[in-house]
Formats: structure tokens, C-alpha cells, sequence
């Protein structure tokens, strides 16, 4: 069973089975992504860009930096949600 419920111009899609997900859409329909969390691994490739580089500033974060940390994930979101939002 899906609920779909608008406010100021956002929608939220509740999808009632074993798995609950939020979904923001903005008003032309596109999935909106307004937070993300540190156990959302899903930027691995952006974290092993970043170590790769051997950046000076990773000395700062222990050598390298992890998945969980913001950098990946903000390089993730840009890179997944052009013209989206």
C-alpha cells in the first residue's frame, strides 16, 4: 500500500510494506534528497578517489578518509542529482 501526502509544494511517498521509505519529490516530480546519513555507504567510488590523490590534507583525518565522512557524499550527491533539484 502506497500514502501519498503533500505539503508546501513537497510530496512524501510512504510505501506501507517491510521496507518503509521516504521519497521528496519536488513539484515536477523529481526525487529531492534533503538528507543523508553517515551509514549510507553508496560514495565508495568518490572515498576512493579521494585517498587516491594522496592529498596532504588527508594527514588531518588519519591518512585517509572513510566512506561515512562528508566529502564522498557531498561529490556523490553532485554527481548523481544534476538537473534534479
Amino acid at each position: 500500500m502506497t500514502v501519498k501526502l503533500t505539503i508546501h509544494n513537497s510530496t512524501i511517498v510512504k510505501t506501507l510494506n517491510q521496507d518503509v521509505c521516504d521519497i521528496n519529490l519536488n513539484m515536477k516530480g523529481f526525487v529531492c534528497r534533503n538528507v543523508i546519513m553517515w551509514m549510507d555507504h553508496r560514495a565508495i567510488a568518490e572515498t576512493d578517489f579521494i585517498n587516491s590523490t594522496s592529498h596532504k590534507l588527508l594527514k588531518f583525518v588519519g591518512g585517509k578518509i572513510s566512506v561515512e565522512m562528508e566529502m564522498p557524499k557531498i561529490m556523490w550527491i553532485k554527481k548523481v542529482s544534476v538537473g534534479v533539484c
